[in-house]
């Protein structure tokens, strides 16, 4: 479990909330559940990361899946894993640890389809849990940053709030590190770090985050530009969602297209495509390029 995970899975290890302030922590879980209504699990922040595995290049423009040979040790690890969970008539044994490392992982045709399948159906949840936490913690930077939303820092031993911080402050892309911990260095506030000696605790206004959270009720979820030219279950689910992951990152493009096709497994590519540009083309210029343009390649995206 990641440090980020086990801070969130305990809330005891939250700050108190001071007077007048909410820690960003609760902020973040009020906020999810304004925007996202009985959709937001709760889980969200502690959920893992999805496997995206890489499509493999083929003849043809075609693309693969991932083979046993180009598979990297960690990834075959979690193949293992996940056929322990929920495939247990393979027999699937833990990794073994030997004095020179782990014992190579071999699996049957079979097992490592059947860990493929597995890997694709835990990416459709976790990128759909990743994407409410991603959005709900954008709603906060966007209206920090537009002089909505009030924050300010506290000393971790505790003491008094400092004086609210600037909008300018959240003007960068590197905000959302300070949701791990909900922490920020007040000296080196775009330092890409998560939490230290140096480090504060984040918190936002109590009255401004419930006007915040007010405004979202009020506006509830945008309508589409053209919905009458979305219809199905399966694909209006896909629309809502591609909406939360680009309100979520709107200059910088996270997921490849395979990886939005993996999303919508339910849902043609070719609807996926169209349902992908009505949807862009609700968003500013800098936000359709950002989209459309070619952009990171889908192994540069899958590396972060």
């Amino acid at each position: 479990m990641s440090a980020r995970a086990e801070f969130w899975r305990d809330p005891r290890r939250w700050p108190v909330n001071v007077p007048g302030f909410v820690f960003a922590a609760r902020a973040v879980t009020e906020v999810g559940k304004a925007v996202y209504g009985e959709a937001w699990t709760g889980a969200e922040p502690i959920s893992n990361d999805p496997f995206n595995f890489p499509r493999i290049p083929l003849l043809g423009g075609k693309l693969g899946r991932l083979t046993q040979s180009s598979a990297k040790p960690w990834q075959k690890e979690s193949i293992n894993s996940l056929l322990r969970k929920h495939r247990p008539e393979f027999g699937r044994t833990p990794v073994e640890y030997r004095a020179y490392g782990p014992k190579p992982l071999v699996f049957s045709e079979d097992e490592w389809s059947a860990g493929l399948d597995l890997a694709e159906q835990a990416d459709e949840s976790l990128t759909a849990l990743r994407a409410r936490f991603d959005g709900a913690v954008a709603h906060i930077v966007r209206a920090c940053a537009e002089g909505e939303l009030v924050s300010a820092l506290r000393p971790k031993e505790g003491g008094k709030m400092s004086d609210p911080l600037p909008a300018h402050m959240w003007h960068t892309e590197r905000a959302a590190v300070r949701f791990d911990w909900g922490q920020m260095n007040p000296h080196k506030p775009f330092d890409s770090g998560v939490g230290g000696d140096a480090y504060q605790f984040v918190y936002f206004g109590r009255e401004s985050l419930d006007r915040l959270k007010a405004s979202i009720s009020k506006a509830g979820t945008r309508p589409a530009q053209q919905p009458n030219e979305v219809s199905g279950s399966k694909a209006k689910a896909f629309e809502r969602e591609f909406r939360r992951i680009v309100d979520a990152s709107p200059t910088r493009r996270t997921h490849s297209k395979e990886a939005l096709y993996k999303l919508a497994h339910q849902v043609s590519k070719r609807e996926v495509d169209r349902i992908r540009g009505l949807v862009l083309d609700d968003y500013p210029e800098e936000t359709m390029r950002a989209w459309r343009g070619a952009g990171r390649s889908a192994q540069e995206i899958d590396a972060g």
